[in-house]
């Protein structure tokens, strides 16, 4: 661990209040903003925060300083504890709030406001504060005061419906997956109101909804492909998704995802030398989407006889796009994660020394570090307590503060152009995200380059809304000066390909800075920059199977091969690469200096995965799949119900609401039964619980299980469709799910998820439609660049535009 200088960092300059009462949901957002610098204080409540008493603990001792949970999201942080139920406590949250710059906190909506801590209540205090919520489902709508866990926010988000085993109940996604996810998304939205608030001096109210973040992270596609294609997006089990699938071989499981046709035919017609596909129609990827089936039996006869290592080796020949599906220990041992020194050494007063995740972002200038273990109770209590009382809650002359415009106030990133040379799901996602808040996105594609535009695919369409688009030759000498040129008038450049082959362009970020001393450049690579699998073509699925999260997600009783095989992780590393863009533009707008920072898409998922990493770093756990059990609550699962492939998800959280649940099931005599009495007895026979719960609503619709549990508090939410979806009063009351008008020859009106926030003053939009090849040509090569009718003509004769 390092002491951290505060010009040294980028997020230094900030003062940072969490409050860590409610359901802390948002705890990794302090965590975040902490590695960066910012001086992070968490206010506990007596007795210390929830994570506290939450398991596997470090060493199995049981005790408040060895939850795994508490030691991951909380390093960076000082701790004091404040009750806000009490007029000492409130005063003190008012106090601090006239200091900081940004207060996170995850308590359900209009609690604080009932307190005189609402947003309104410290933005009279302090103008310029940023108020930070997160929240199962936003703090407004039919479903703001939900009852709501982890696992009823991903079902009403439909997350589990469409990933993983289709004969078995939808399975959760490991690992708190919408706090952990909207904890980055809320982080965003901060640095978002942080830029604002230097031309307006005043902050705003940051809402993120855990179901609107949920929505974000369903298979690519599923809200749109609705009305495009009439087609319910739905979980495949063992079946293929029409490109790529997982096999067993002589000594593990792999899994494919053979994406172009150059690495289809690397696989068949170079390394398979199977002469089934020798026709030509195999080169049409819908033809091969159609005809899976002949390839699977294939693929799985043929590897089948291999080893992994074999495998492995002949994928890297004939460049096919393939990863071992790994536990978390395998990952941590692996000789790529440990040539990329990933994991690092760490310390803790209570625990000792041990082994943590390390960054999921490397910045150049401004580098992640850890400089302050996860804190004790009240660790800082002393050295706070003493600073709150020379603190004032005194709210500042309204004569004397002013705004410095009272005019429009400005979408955050209005005046940042972005070069977005990004290609597939992550890159484009996360420049997406910028766009919806005023960015200036610039496409550079080129006809010989897949971007996956394909008409009646919602995937490309989905991701590059609110952009416009132009083609370039990059590989050209010529064409790679007209992108110089593109980079000499913006602020940032976003590519993913493979390591090297920006340099090999002449684009790498040494020559870049050339032209833009100030530029910040993020390249979204697999693996990194750098270690033995850095070459290796990756794509999202096959970084969750090397990097554990898809051995974890799933039923113990499921096949391996019904793990998820849609890239659910290209929508956490496109948010991260967002987040990580408004660190290093927050830098810069102080100090004017640009940066390089590196994201492997594969530590960036493993760094969201703290807990589970350190169950097996500290106490050589590797997390085994799990279904939707939990040690705490119990029942706690997905429950059948009427209609076709229909389910409601239930979570028991103490014995107060599990009798309330017995009311509303017209009190069973099964469920009197001592062996259900307490959670402690229903965890011991939650099996049969589960059997007797399922027995109960497979006589129900899920809407009427949900409808009759909310109302007496009991956690509860239909596992949700697409479908269902388009018509959820939630997402509607939010206006979560947009329509969009593209070109109608390609696939004309789309329903699609919009903004992944809420920002009170500033919200952003998420409506333009999706530029065609080449649009924008002229207003870019004429209008930007100065280049004539002549030049143009010239360029696109030789090639260069196209």
């Amino acid at each position: 661990m390092t002491n951290t200088n505060s010009e040294q960092t980028a997020l230094g300059h900030l003062k940072v209040i969490e409050l860590g009462g409610g359901s802390g949901a948002a705890a990794l957002a302090g965590r975040l903003l902490g590695d960066m610098g910012a001086d992070v204080i968490l206010l506990e409540p007596p007795g210390g925060a929830a994570a506290r008493r939450v398991g596997p603990f470090a060493r199995n001792v049981t005790d408040p300083d060895h939850s795994l949970l508490f030691l991951d999201h909380n390093i960076n942080k000082r701790s004091v504890t404040v009750d806000v139920e009490t007029g000492e406590g409130r005063e003190a949250v008012r106090r601090l709030a006239s200091w900081a710059d940004v207060l996170i906190e995850s308590y359900a909506p209009g609690h604080l406001a009932a307190r005189a801590l609402g947003y309104a209540d410290l933005a009279k205090i302090n103008p310029g504060i940023v108020y930070a919520s997160l929240t199962p489902f936003g703090q407004t709508g039919p479903y703001s005061g939900y009852a709501a866990t982890e696992l009823i926010t991903q079902a009403l988000a439909g997350d589990p419906w469409v990933y993983g085993d289709d004969e078995r109940a939808p399975a959760m996604v490991p690992g708190d997956a919408t706090a952990r996810i909207g904890s980055m998304h809320l982080v965003y939205g901060i640095l978002l109101a942080l830029r604002e608030r230097r031309w307006s001096s005043r902050g705003q109210h940051v809402d993120v909804s855990r179901q609107d973040v949920g929505v974000w992270q369903l298979v690519s596609g599923s809200i749109s492909r609705v009305g495009l294609r009439n087609e319910v997006f739905r979980r495949p089990g063992k079946a293929s998704t029409g490109i790529g699938s997982i096999y067993h071989c002589v000594d593990g499981v792999i899994q494919f995802f053979p994406s172009t046709n150059a690495q289809f035919r690397g696989l068949v017609t170079g390394w398979m030398q199977d002469s089934t596909f020798d026709d030509e129609t195999w080169d049409d990827t819908n033809f091969r989407r159609d005809n899976y089936d002949i390839i699977d039996v294939r693929m799985r006869e043929f590897m089948g006889k291999l080893t992994a290592a074999e495998i492995e080796e002949s994928a890297a020949i004939h460049d096919v796009p393939m990863a071992r599906l790994s536990t978390m220990g395998e990952f941590v041992e692996h000789p790529h994660t440990v040539a990329r020194q990933f994991i690092v050494d760490s310390s803790h007063p209570v625990i000792g020394d041990y082994r943590a995740p390390g960054p999921p972002y490397r910045f150049t200038g401004t580098p992640w570090t850890i400089h302050r273990p996860a804190p004790r109770i009240d660790e800082h209590g002393v050295e706070l307590r003493a600073m709150i009382e020379g603190l004032s809650s005194t709210p500042p002359d309204p004569t004397k503060y002013v705004a410095r415009r009272n005019d429009r106030r400005k979408q955050p990133l209005e005046g940042i152009r972005i070069a977005d040379l990004s290609r597939v799901f992550a890159g484009p996602f996360g420049t997406m995200l910028l766009g919806f808040h005023g960015a200036e996105v610039i496409r550079i594609e080129s006809e010989d380059l897949p971007a996956f535009r394909m008409p009646m695919q919602p995937n490309y369409p989905e991701l590059n809304r609110n952009k416009q688009c132009v083609t370039i030759d990059m590989r050209s000498k010529k064409g790679q000066e007209l992108i110089k040129s593109i980079v000499a008038q913006s602020d940032v450049v976003v590519e993913n390909f493979r390591p090297t082959v920006m340099e090999r362009m002449g684009l790498s970020y040494e020559e870049l800075r050339k032209v833009r001393p100030n530029v910040i450049m993020a390249s979204m690579s697999g693996y990194g920059m750098d270690g033995p699998m850095r070459d290796r073509p990756a794509f999202g699925q096959l970084l969750m199977a090397f990097g554990g999260l898809s051995y974890m997600w799933g039923h113990p009783e499921s096949d391996i091969d019904t793990r998820p095989k849609n890239a659910y992780s290209d929508f956490v590393l496109g948010a991260q690469a967002a987040m990580a863009i408004m660190m290093a533009l927050e830098r810069r707008d102080r100090t004017g200096e640009g940066q390089h920072i590196e994201s492997s898409h594969v530590e960036g998922l493993a760094a969201l995965l703290g807990p589970e990493m350190l169950s097996y770093l500290i106490n050589g756990v590797s997390p085994q799949p799990r279904g939707n059990a939990s040690d705490v609550y119990a029942p706690h699962g997905v429950y059948p119900c009427l209609g076709h492939d229909a389910w409601v998800a239930i979570a028991v959280e103490d014995d107060e609401q599990w009798a309330r649940l017995v009311t509303v099931m017209d009190e069973p005599a099964w469920a009197k039964d001592g062996k259900f009495a307490t959670q402690e007895n229903r965890l011991a026979n939650r099996s049969e619980l589960d059997e007797r719960l399922s027995e109960w609503t497979s006589d129900r619709w899920a809407g009427q299980v949900q409808v009759a549990l909310q109302a007496v508090g009991v956690p509860c939410g239909a596992v949700q469709n697409p479908l269902g979806l388009l018509a959820d009063p939630q997402l509607r009351h939010r206006g979560t799910i947009v329509t969009a008008h593209h070109d109608p020859d390609w696939w004309g009106t789309m329903q699609h998820p919009g903004v992944s926030l809420r920002l009170s003053a500033t919200p952003g939009w998420a409506t333009d439609s999706t530029p065609g090849l080449g649009q924008d040509n002229d207003r870019v090569f004429k209008q930007m660049l100065g280049l004539t009718n002549a030049d143009i003509a010239a360029l696109t004769e030789q090639g260069v535009l196209r």
